[in-house]
Order: structure tokens, then sequence, then C-alpha cells
């Protein structure tokens, strides 16, 4: 009996098991996040690509900025993305797809000199209709 109920009970334990097994990421206030945000601007991500920097193969993304609401920031951002093996994702990995848009807050990327940003939690991007959101934060009219 016990040998026909071993893979229900594996199953069992497996579901208890994952239960918990999820990403996390400390929420942060709206201050918070602006705070700990260098560049806040309105873009589109239009492109990715490999280059390398320093030694370093690194994946950066392209940020058409059509607006700025903190710091200053040219027609374009470069924004560094995870690199990661092919295929392998895992519940933590943040990847931003060609054609995101909305209001990024970025950081800057302390292991670059470039100019290079990070946007590396999940609240680093806002859809455009929090933009009055936003400006109440900042209590600052858009540049």
């Amino acid at each position: 009996m016990l040998r026909r109920m071993r893979p229900t009970l594996w199953m069992a334990v497996l579901w208890l098991a994952c239960q918990g097994a999820h990403a996390t990421w400390a929420r942060l206030s709206d201050r918070d996040l602006i705070d700990r945000s260098e560049l806040i601007v309105e873009a589109t991500l239009i492109g990715k690509t490999r280059i390398r920097l320093q030694g370093l193969t690194r994946r950066l993304a392209v940020l058409k900025v059509q607006r700025v609401y903190q710091g200053g920031a040219a027609e374009v951002v470069l924004l560094a993305l995870p690199d990661r093996p092919p295929g392998v994702v895992v519940s933590t990995d943040i990847d931003y797809p060609v054609g995101e848009a909305g209001i990024w807050f970025l950081r800057l990327d302390p292991a670059s000199q470039e100019g290079i940003y990070l946007a590396d939690h999940p609240q680093r991007l806002w859809p455009k209709r929090r933009e009055k959101d936003l400006q109440g934060l900042l209590g600052d009219p858009v540049r």
C-alpha cells in the first residue's frame, strides 16, 4: 500500500515545498523610489545589444526619452540589463522587451563610469497613466 502511495506522497511534499518559492522584492515607497533614482524619464525601450566595455561583455538596452521628470538626460539613455545564460530564467530576473514604454526610475550603475543606468527593481517602471501621481510627488511641472 505504501508503495502505491509513494508518487502521491512525493507530489504532496513537492507542492508544499513550492508554496514559498517565489521571487520577493522589498517594496519601496514612492518617495523612496524617487529619492533612490538619479534619473526619472518617460521613455520607450527601442533596442537591445551586447557590447564590450572595460574588458567585459554587457547587455544594454537603449531607451528613447520623451520627457525628463528628474535629472538630466539626452534623447537616449543606456540601460544595463542583467546577463544570464540563454534559456535560463528565474523568478527574480527582470527583462524588459523592446517596445516597453512608461516612466522609468533609473539609478546609475555603480559598476560603470560611462553613464549607464539600472532599472533593477520591478517598481522602477511605472505605466504612463501614473504620470499625475509622479507630478504630485515631485511637486514640479514636466520639463
